[in-house]
């Protein structure tokens, strides 16, 4: 199939599509994912106080310190990781799709094809509906028939037997 002449950008086509790009739904959750981290750490930064009854506040915060900034780059390899599995998987649209929004950009060539298609396609249902009417039509003939065909097989068999 040749590409339409309205071709843009594929990650513009996917903006289109999925009303977001990968980066922003990887940034989004990566937000999501921080601010959760954030809470959590802080509420374990409390309990850790409590139980050292500030013993070690100094030592404390330093060892929070590192396990945010390690977590915090581990986090953004990541989502770095997920944003491209997003742009080339998840959200892709290949190259031969058009939305049906854009049927319109459609070359004329490409649009009669297709039109002819759809109508030899159409043609064909209606030649199979017609076949299959044609033979349950015939299959009520042989039911109807049938009957009279056991009485006759009945009665040729009683004037041989």
């Amino acid at each position: 199939m040749e590409k339409s002449s309205c071709d843009t950008t594929s990650g513009e086509y996917n903006v289109q599509m999925f009303e977001a790009t990968p980066q922003a739904i990887a940034d989004s959750l990566y937000n999501i994912y921080i601010d959760r981290l954030e809470e959590h750490l802080h509420l374990l930064k409390e309990v850790a106080r409590k139980i050292l009854k500030n013993d070690a506040e100094e030592k404390l915060e330093e060892k929070f310190a590192t396990i945010i900034e390690n977590n915090v780059n581990d986090t953004n390899k990541q989502f770095d990781r997920l944003e491209v599995y997003l742009s080339l998987n998840a959200l892709s649209i290949p190259s031969h799709v058009l939305l049906p929004e854009d049927c319109v950009h459609r070359s004329p060539k490409e649009y009669s094809t297709l039109k002819a298609e759809i109508d030899q396609l159409k043609e064909g249902i209606m030649q199979e509906k017609c076949r299959r009417e044609a033979l349950l039509q015939e299959l009520e003939q042989q039911k109807a028939v049938e009957p009279e065909l056991l009485a006759t097989a009945e009665y040729v068999q009683q004037l041989c037997g």
